[in-house]
């Protein structure tokens, strides 16, 4: 009697197995289908991208070290003491206001990576606007207006993977301006 049970069992077992399996299958299958991988669009320095009605172009960029920072732009780096040396990546972009009313500028939705080790960190102000050097922010553009913005984003040799570390890792890596929430994936490609 116990034999016959136990089959019943290990059948019972197979068949909801089976169902989950079917089951879960179908499931990835219609989530792909309605929402399938949005394809990769690269630009490189110099394109021009449109982000959200404004046109951005990314021209430069460029690394300083600490002193040279402060020197050039009179950047305070107290907020990064004791995390080691810092290196700041400065991304110069002109943006366009091409839509019919002042905008904000899209800078919460721009991310700077490097490849193929990732390091990075939200913008949160910028460096100049328009050749004036002052950290400051800057949200909105007036209609049909362009402002060229300097972004410093801050690297700390402690956010390097242990393999990589100091100076040369970070002026040899790859990096990226991504642009987020957009239908296809946009990155601008900004050192070789």
């Amino acid at each position: 009697m116990k034999k016959p049970m136990r089959r019943l069992t290990v059948i019972l077992l197979a068949v909801l197995l089976a169902f989950v399996g079917v089951y879960g299958g179908f499931c990835i299958y219609t989530i792909n289908t309605r929402y399938p991988a949005a394809p990769l669009v690269e630009y490189s320095l110099g394109d021009t991208v449109e982000v959200n009605g404004f046109s951005l172009r990314a021209e430069e960029l460029t690394i300083l070290s600490e002193e040279e920072m402060k020197a050039q732009y009179g950047a305070d780096s107290s907020s990064y003491e004791g995390i080691g040396s810092v290196w700041y990546l400065l991304v110069t972009c002109t943006f366009e206001n091409k839509s019919n009313e002042e905008e904000r500028l899209p800078l919460a939705q721009m991310q700077l990576m490097s490849f193929p080790d990732t390091f990075a960190i939200q913008y949160e102000s910028c460096a100049a606007v328009n050749g004036v050097q002052s950290i400051k922010e800057i949200s909105a553009l007036p209609i049909g207006e362009t402002a060229k913005i300097v972004f410093p984003v801050a690297i700390s040799e402690r956010m390097l993977p242990s393999s990589k570390c100091g100076e040369e890792a970070i002026r040899s890596a790859e990096y990226r301006l991504i642009l987020t929430n957009y239908p296809e994936r946009q990155e601008i490609v900004l050192s070789s």
